[in-house]
C-alpha cells in the first residue's frame, strides 16, 4: 500500500485549511459583533459565548499547526494570545461562579474584545498571507 503524499494531497490539505481559516476570521468577526451588541452577559448568552470560544480555539489551534510547520515565528505569537485568552477565559469563569457581573462584563468587552481583535487585525491576516506563499 503506497501512502506517499503527492502534490494533489498537499493542495488539498491547503484548500482545506483556507476554509478554516475563514471560518476562522467569520467567527471572530461574530464573536466581536455579540461582545459588541451585548449589554449585559447572564449564564445562558455566556454559555453560546463560551462555547464559540471554545470552537475558536480548536479552529485556530488547527489552521496554526499546519502553518506553524512552514514559520515557526508565528508559534510563539499564536501561543502568547491563546495564553492570554486562557487567563480571560478563566476570569470570566471565576466572575461567573462569583456572580460578579461587573467583573464579568468588563472581562467580556474590554479583554476578550481586545483579544479577538488582535486576532482579526494581526494574526488573521498574518496566517492569511502565509496561505499564499
Amino acid at each position: 500500500m503506497d501512502t506517499q503524499f503527492t502534490k494533489d494531497d498537499s493542495r488539498a490539505l491547503e484548500n482545506s485549511f483556507s476554509e478554516y481559516l475563514g471560518l476562522t476570521s467569520n467567527l471572530v468577526s461574530s464573536l466581536l459583533l455579540i461582545i459588541e451588541n451585548e449589554n449585559s452577559f447572564d449564564v445562558k448568552n455566556l454559555e453560546i459565548l463560551s462555547h464559540q470560544i471554545s470552537t475558536f480555539v480548536d479552529l485556530t489551534t488547527l489552521v496554526a499547526k499546519f502553518y506553524i510547520t512552514r514559520n515557526n515565528e508565528i508559534k510563539e505569537i499564536i501561543k502568547k494570545s491563546h495564553i492570554q485568552l486562557l487567563f480571560v477565559m478563566k476570569g470570566i469563569a471565576i466572575a461567573n461562579e462569583k456572580q460578579d457581573l461587573a467583573v464579568l462584563n468588563e472581562l467580556i468587552k474590554h479583554e476578550l474584545n481586545d483579544n479577538l481583535i488582535q486576532w482579526k487585525i494581526n494574526l488573521l491576516p498574518l496566517l492569511k498571507k502565509m496561505a499564499t506563499l
